[in-house]
């Protein structure tokens, strides 16, 4: 299996996330948590709970637990876990009540 230029040079920049997390935006960590590299997502979603606005971000947060993407539902649950509102509280309970095994 060959992997192509783009694959190579994500993967790249995935190894180097950890020293440059600090310096998205907020809508780029955001779209972090769809990435397929689970340390990514995990990085993403701890950097997020970190912010100082992050409480501004659960409601985002909430509407992510019900993404297609099994992956990104896991990243919103892991953010919202980490940011600790009990307004999360329902849709958190919903996914561990859910069918799709993230629980």
């Amino acid at each position: 299996m060959t992997l192509s230029a783009a694959a190579v040079s994500n993967a790249i920049w995935a190894g180097h996330l950890e020293l440059t997390v600090n310096g998205y935006t907020t809508n780029q960590l955001l779209a972090h948590l769809g990435e397929y590299d689970p340390v990514v997502r995990h990085l993403a979603a701890a950097q997020l709970a970190s912010l100082p606005t992050k409480n501004a971000l659960v409601a985002p947060l909430i509407a992510l637990t019900t993404n297609a993407s099994a992956s990104v539902r896991e990243a919103a649950c892991d953010a919202l876990g980490a940011i600790g509102n009990s307004s999360a509280l329902n849709a958190l309970a919903a996914i561990a009540a859910g069918a799709d095994g993230l629980m």
